[in-house]
């Protein structure tokens, strides 16, 4: 594992992927030797093996949140959304997991379980706008205009990406408007 941190540092990735390999071989349990495997293998858009790679770490700990966050993105990515969100089941919620599974839900459609989890998310780091965002879009697609448009307001107030603030500030106006002010 050390021999592999001193191939990626020098950038030499197809012998890092070998010795982190090796790693696996010897200690499959090694989570960080397998989060970087997996991570090369995404750079090299090498995504089933990267899938394959993280569930079998996940079958050996399931409550490892640093394979299951890269799993369950990977499974959405191919659209296997109920199976991102078993692969978060498992592993002790915290903001992160929270704002990961919020989005998933909300692209499954299941806006008030989404807007629930981007609370608890909130409720340990209130200064994502991202996540306020997404709260507010749940909350508009749960037929909530006051609430939806409290979070962009708050979303407004934190630091946002231009085309994801032109983004807020076009809802917060239609909500402003529809609401008669």
């Amino acid at each position: 594992f050390y021999q592999a941190q001193h191939a990626l540092a020098e950038q030499n990735w197809q012998r890092a992927e070998s010795l982190l390999e090796e790693t696996l071989n010897v200690l499959p349990a090694h989570v960080d030797a397998r989060t970087q495997l997996a991570s090369l293998l995404v750079t090299r858009q090498a995504n089933d093996a990267a899938e394959r790679l993280l569930g079998e770490g996940l079958a050996i700990d399931s409550q490892a949140s640093a394979l299951a966050h890269p799993y369950a993105q990977l499974l959405a990515e191919r659209g296997a959304l109920q199976a991102a969100l078993q692969a978060l089941g498992g592993i002790h919620p915290d903001a992160e997991s929270e704002a990961l599974r919020a989005a998933l839900l909300h692209r499954a459609g299941h806006h008030a379980e989404a807007a629930g989890a981007y609370e608890d998310a909130l409720r340990e780091q209130p200064e994502q706008a991202l996540w306020w965002t997404g709260l507010a879009i749940a909350r508009e697609h749960n037929q909530e205009p006051r609430a939806a448009l409290q979070a962009y307001r708050r979303a407004a107030r934190l630091q946002l990406s231009g085309t994801v603030r032109q983004y807020v500030e076009q809802r917060m106006q239609a909500l402003q408007h529809r609401e008669g002010g």
